[in-house]
């Protein structure tokens, strides 16, 4: 009898040495498994933050286009109507400019 009950404590103590053994590969296993989805997860995350800086520069780029377009188009439209203006009417300005120039000054 007693020889059972020991085998039973030695029997009981590989048992739950094995349980052991698999609770702890059980543990190594769910970490590696957390820590491989934790890694996907950030990935992912930094993969879309990517996506996001990607596009709000590109709809910056093309604001700034717009923007730029305007300006030259605006810009154009000047230099036209500059060119437009008769050449009698800048002789006419020069002219002023220098008679106001000079008039005031004395030296004529």
């Amino acid at each position: 009898m007693a020889t059972e009950v020991v085998k039973e404590i030695k029997d009981a103590e590989a048992a739950s040495g094995e349980i052991i053994n698999k609770a702890q590969n059980d543990a190594r296993q769910m970490i590696k498994s957390q820590e491989e989805k934790a890694k996907k997860i950030i990935d992912d995350a930094n993969n879309e933050a990517k996506k996001i800086a990607s596009d709000i520069i590109m709809q910056k780029e093309e604001e700034g286009n717009k923007e730029a377009k305007k300006i030259l188009e605006s810009g154009s439209e000047s230099c036209k109507k500059i060119r437009k203006v008769p050449e009698d009417r800048i002789n006419k300005a020069t002219d002023l400019l220098i008679e106001r120039i000079v008039k005031p000054h004395g030296s004529s």
